[in-house]
Order: structure tokens, then sequence, then C-alpha cells
């Protein structure tokens, strides 16, 4: 399939902002995205018809922004071809299903690379492992919510966690994360499509590596889901954004305890005492 790429000008973005563009622009139809140094980048497939309204949107927010059409190939294929194997602090290696380990690690996380969030690619989802790292999983129940490609639930497992559900609202992103079970040999996994409604009952640790906006919508429901003397464990902001984070966590009880940062990314440690 080919490709039309907005890349939009990082110079006036913030979080917050970069957090609206992409849950605007999902509706709107585009599939994927990526930052790099100079800009937010956000696919959209060629033969969507939405491309005037996304022009429209792009131009009332007053952003920089320009646009370049892009072959069609096999983006799996490329994505694949391209993956790397990702480190955290020499403990955890994230790798493709079909490349040998060298030098492996404590934990190995064996994935089958597709364009999907979280496969530790990216600062979030190290500094999620990062800190679980620093957390006591043995025989907890825990609930990974926008499980992406399922790294995380993966991991709690092999941290030796008793229970796990695994929870996202996207079926690309449930099927990725149970062939990523499967791979890994994960017996302990639910997975579920839907939002934290699927999610019943409490759990000693909740993982969400979401975006800010989701984050502060549904900070009351994710405290419910945190037994008293469990943890919430989040990611997915900017670290300028810690302190509207923290108020709005702590508006439901949640006491913040530590952040964790990579580049302008944040994780932050909540307890519920």
């Amino acid at each position: 399939m080919a490709y039309i790429k907005y890349s939009v000008s990082s110079k006036n973005l913030t979080g917050e902002l970069v957090d609206i563009l992409i849950a605007q622009l999902s509706e709107l139809g585009c599939e994927s995205f990526e930052e790099d140094d100079a800009s937010l980048n956000l696919f959209l497939p060629e033969n969507n018809h939405n491309e005037k309204a996304i022009t429209l949107f792009l131009d009332q927010m007053l952003l920089e922004w320009s646009k370049v059409h892009i072959e069609d190939k096999n983006w799996n294929a490329e994505w694949e071809q391209g993956f790397r194997e990702i480190r955290v602090d020499d403990r955890v290696m994230i790798k493709a299903d079909f490349h040998k380990p060298e030098n492996p690690t404590n934990y190995v996380i064996d994935i089958h690379p597709k364009m999907a969030f979280g496969t530790g690619h990216h600062e979030t989802t190290r500094l999620m492992i990062r800190r679980m790292l620093q957390c006591d999983l043995v025989d907890k129940s825990v609930l990974d919510w926008g499980t992406g490609s399922g790294v995380l639930a993966i991991f709690a497992e092999k941290r030796k966690a008793a229970s796990v559900n695994a929870i996202d609202t996207d079926d690309w992103a449930i099927n990725n994360t149970r062939e990523n079970i499967s791979i890994n040999n994960c017996k302990l996994i639910e997975t579920a499509k839907g939002s934290l409604d699927k999610a019943s009952g409490a759990y000693d640790v909740v993982l969400a590596n979401i975006n800010m906006n989701t984050l502060l919508d549904n900070a009351g429901e994710l405290k419910k889901k945190v037994k008293k003397g469990g943890c919430l464990l989040i990611s997915g902001f900017y670290t300028s954004d810690l302190p509207r984070i923290n108020d709005q966590i702590r508006k439901y009880g949640l006491n913040f305890e530590d952040s964790l940062q990579e580049n302008d990314w944040c994780v932050a440690y909540f307890v519920n005492l």
C-alpha cells in the first residue's frame, strides 16, 4: 500500500499537542506515527479520502508541516528487516524472534516485529522496563493496559508474576500480543480487547504506557484498579508534563513515589497506601 507521509515540525510541539495530533489524526485515518529529532511523522494510506480534512486541521493548528508520497512496499517486511535488538540496563534484551541472541541478558524477550507500539525502540517502553526491574513482581497480579506488542506483560510473567491481564483497544495489537505470548511460551497472560472496563477487580501492579490525555482522563478508573498497597506505573508523556500528571493522579488518592527520565520522556511510579 502507498502512503502519504505528513511531517509536522517539532519546533512548536509540546507533549500535550503531540497527544492531540495523534488522537485527532488517528480518527482521520493515519495508521502509524513516529518521532525524530525534527518532526512528528504521520502516515496516511493513499487511498484514504481524508487528505483535505487533515490538511485543514494542520493549517488550523498553525503548524509547520510538509507531505510526501511514499511508494507501495511491504511495510512489515521493511520493519522486520530493520529491527534491531534492544538492551535495557544490560539486564533485559528485546529481540526479533528470528534473530539469534548475542551475549544474552538475564531476561530475553522475543517478539515478532510488526509496526506496533511497544517494541522497546521507544523511550517510554524502555523506561517502563527499567522501573519494573526495581519492582517486586513475584506472585503479584498485574494489569497491562494498552499492551501494544505485549512486551510489558511478557516481562511481568518472566519476573514471576502470578497472573497478568493484557488489554488493548486495537485488534492488531491484541493479535500481535497473542503471537508474542506464544513465542515466549508464556502461560499466565490473559488478553482482552477493550479499555479498563475489560479488567475486573483490582491488581497489585497496574502498568499503563499510553499517552498523557488518556492517563489524565482515566486517572480515577486507574486508581480503582490498584489494590491497597499496590502500585501504578505509567508512561507515555514528557517530563515537562509530570507535574500535571502528578496533580491529577494524586487527586484520587495515589501517592507519587518517584520517576525516571530518558531524553524528554518520563515514567512515574505511584502507590496506593
